[in-house]
C-alpha cells in the first residue's frame, strides 16, 4: 500500500509513496514483507513446481570453490578465493610460488556478516590496504597488512570512502564518510593521513562545499605529481601540482569528464569532451593546461571505453556495436593491429602494471567461464594466467547477437542464450532482462546458474534498453 513520504533534497520536493517499507524492522513492514512472501511462494507453487535436480544443480554451482579475476601490483597476484561452505571470500596472494592467506574476515567476524569491500595494493607490492564492511555495514574501514606475512601494520583507518596510497607508502589519501555524515549530506573532504597516526593530526587538502561532488587525491606512480580531483556524476576537474606550490588546473567543466593516466613522458586522456563516444588526448608537463591539449585517437563510430598506455603502446578498449575490441597504437596514435583474443570472449576489464610492464585483460562470455589474460607491454601475447571452473555444461548452447526494433525504428540490441536446438517460435519459455541506465551497457557473462533454465529448453535474453552506453552518451 501507499503511504507518502515527502522530502525537500537541494531544493527540489520529492514524493516516495514506498519510502516506508526501507524500515525493515517496523512491524507494519514485517507483517507486509512475509504476506509478500507467502503470496509470492504460493503462486510460484501453483504455476511453477520445483523441477527434479535444478536445485542440487544450483547448490554444486554456487556453493563451490571459487574466486575473482585477481590482479596485479609490482608482479605480484591478489585474489579474493571462497572455499565450499565458507560465508565470506578471504584475500589471498602468493609468496615463492606459494598461497598466502592474507585476511580472513570470518576469522575477525565469526559471525560471518563481515565482508571485504576494497583491496588497493601499495606500488610496490609489499603491503595491501583491505577494506571491510564490518557487519553488513555500508562504511568501509582499511586495516594495513604486510603482504608477505598477513601481519597488520598499525591500527585500522575506520570510516573512508577508499584509500590512494602516496609514493612513500608511509601515507594514504583519505576522504572521511560515516553514517552521521550520510545523513547530514555533510560536503566531502580529502586528507593526507601518515600511517599509524592519529587522525586528527591528519592533513585536510580539499573541502568541498557542494555534498553532491566527490573528491580525491592521489600520487601517479611515474611522475613526482600529486593529484587532485572532484566532479558530480556527469563532470570533473583535474588539478595537478609539484612540490608545495598551489595546485594547476587544467581540466575544469560542468559538463563532460576526463580520466588521465599520468606517464613519464606526458598525459594520456580519455574525455568525452564534445565527444559523446569519448577520444584520447594527450598534454605534455610544460603545458598541460587543456587549451594545450592535442587530440591522439579522435572519436569514432565506436565507443572509447577504455584506454591503458604501456611501454610501447597504447592500447584501446573500445566498444564496436555492443562487442568491445583490444587495439595496440603507437605513442602518436598511428594504428599497430589489433588484438584478437585466444578464445572466444568479450574484454571485460583492462588494468596495467606499471613496474613489470604488463597490462591484464578479462574475457566474459555467456558460454565459457570468465578468464585472466596477461599482456607484456612489448610482446603483447595473450599469457592466460586464472580462469574459472565451474560444474557448468554449457556444450549445448549457443549466444547470439541479435537486434529488435523499438516503436521509433531504433535498434535496440540484445543477446540470446539458447540450446542449440531450442527453435525461437514463440512457444519457449522466457527469461527477459532490460537494463538501459547511468551510461552502463549490457555486456556478456557467464551464465552459471542461468544454465540451469537454459539448459531445460528456456532461453535467456538481456537486453540493452536505451540510457545505457552501448552506442556512447
Amino acid at each position: 500500500p501507499s503511504k507518502p513520504v515527502v522530502e525537500t533534497l537541494h531544493g527540489v520536493t520529492l514524493t516516495d509513496e514506498f519510502r516506508w517499507l526501507e524500515s525493515g524492522k517496523d512491524p507494519a513492514v514485517v507483517e507486509w514483507t512475509k504476506a509478500q512472501h507467502d503470496a509470492a511462494r504460493a503462486f510460484l507453487d501453483r504455476r511453477a513446481p520445483p523441477v527434479p535436480g535444478r536445485r542440487d544443480e544450483l547448490t554444486r554451482i554456487i556453493d563451490r570453490d571459487r574466486s575473482s579475476p585477481p590482479q596485479f601490483r609490482n608482479g605480484r597476484m591478489f585474489i579474493l578465493r571462497t572455499l565450499k561452505g565458507e560465508p565470506q571470500a578471504k584475500l589471498y596472494t602468493q609468496v615463492d610460488g606459494r598461497d598466502l592467506l592474507l585476511f580472513d574476515p570470518v576469522a575477525f567476524d565469526p559471525s560471518g556478516k563481515t565482508s571485504i569491500g576494497a583491496v588497493t595494493p601499495s606500488p610496490d607490492g609489499t603491503l595491501v590496504a583491505v577494506g571491510t564492511y564490518l557487519k553488513g555495514s555500508e562504511i568501509l574501514e582499511f586495516r594495513i597488512l604486510d603482504s608477505r606475512t598477513g601481519a597488520q601494520q598499525g591500527t585500522p583507518i575506520v570510516g573512508v570512502w577508499g584509500v590512494s596510497w602516496a609514493r612513500d607508502q608511509r601515507h594514504v589519501y583519505i576522504s572521511p564518510r560515516t553514517a552521521e555524515g550520510d545523513a547530514k549530506q555533510e560536503p566531502r573532504r580529502c586528507y593526507r593521513h601518515r600511517l599509524g597516526s592519529d587522525r586528527k593530526d591528519d592533513q585536510l587538502l580539499v573541502a568541498l562545499t557542494d555534498p553532491k561532488r566527490w573528491c580525491s587525491v592521489y600520487e601517479p606512480q611515474d611522475t613526482d605529481l600529486v593529484v587532485f580531483e572532484d566532479g558530480d556524476f556527469w563532470s570533473n576537474r583535474i588539478r595537478i601540482r609539484r612540490g608545495a606550490g598551489e595546485p594547476q588546473t587544467i581540466f575544469e567543466t560542468d559538463k563532460f569528464r576526463a580520466f588521465a593516466e599520468f606517464r613519464r613522458d606526458r598525459v594520456y586522456i580519455r574525455t568525452n569532451h564534445e565527444a559523446p563516444k569519448w577520444k584520447l588526448m594527450t598534454a605534455t608537463y610544460d603545458q598541460p593546461a587543456f587549451a594545450d591539449w592535442r587530440t591522439l585517437l579522435p572519436e569514432q563510430q565506436s565507443v572509447l571505453e577504455d584506454v591503458e598506455v604501456t611501454s610501447e603502446a597504447i592500447l584501446a578498449l573500445d566498444r564496436d556495436d555492443v562487442l568491445t575490441r583490444l587495439t595496440a597504437f603507437d605513442r602518436e596514435g598511428r594504428r599497430l593491429r589489433e588484438l584478437p583474443p585466444p578464445a572466444f570472449g568479450n574484454v571485460s576489464g583492462l588494468a596495467y602494471d606499471l613496474r613489470t610492464d604488463t597490462a591484464y585483460a578479462t574475457l566474459a562470455s555467456h558460454t565459457v567461464p570468465l578468464r585472466a589474460y596477461a599482456l607484456p607491454g612489448r610482446s603483447l601475447a595473450w599469457d592466460l594466467v586464472w580462469a574459472d571452473d565451474p560444474p557448468v555444461d554449457t556444450t549445448a548452447l549457443v549466444a547470439e547477437r541479435l537486434y529488435v526494433p523499438a516503436r521509433d525504428g531504433a535498434r535496440i540490441p540484445v543477446f540470446v542464450v539458447r540450446r542449440k536446438d531450442a527453435p525461437m517460435n514463440g512457444d519457449n519459455p522466457v527469461l527477459l532482462h532490460g537494463y538501459g541506465g547511468f551510461n552502463n551497457a549490457i555486456e556478456p557473462f557467464f551464465i552459471g546458474s542461468l544454465s540451469t533454465f537454459v539448459n531445460r529448453g528456456g532461453i535467456f535474453v538481456d537486453a540493452g534498453i536505451r540510457g545505457g552506453s552501448e552506442y556512447g552518451e
